[in-house]
């Protein structure tokens, strides 16, 4: 039996915790916010859910840029809190793994 990559198959999963925090917290932020956190990490939010702009898999590795767009756009507070809320829900990109193996 083969193992397929990490991030190499979209799972719903990651579209919507994507989607589900960024949903919580548009009542929070500018437009201008949100578009800088979507652009950096290369998503769109389409009534309300979450895909890539380049109709590629929403996978690790998108729930891992998004947390750095988030650390770049509104600062390591925030950052934090979105690691942690992501970690709590089982993500499993790098950036939640590090410090648990």
């Amino acid at each position: 039996m083969t193992k397929e990559p990490a991030g190499a198959v979209e799972t719903p999963f990651y579209a919507d915790i994507i989607a589900r925090h960024l949903n919580q917290r548009c009542g929070f932020l500018n437009t201008t916010q949100v578009e800088q956190i979507l652009d950096t990490c290369e998503l769109e939010l389409v009534s309300g859910r979450v895909r890539t702009k380049s109709s590629g898999p929403v996978n690790e590795e998108s729930a891992y840029r998004y947390k750095q767009a988030i650390k770049n756009v509104l600062g390591s507070g925030a950052y934090s809190m979105t690691r942690v809320n992501f970690r709590l829900v089982g993500c499993r990109c790098k950036d939640c793994q590090q410090g648990i193996e």
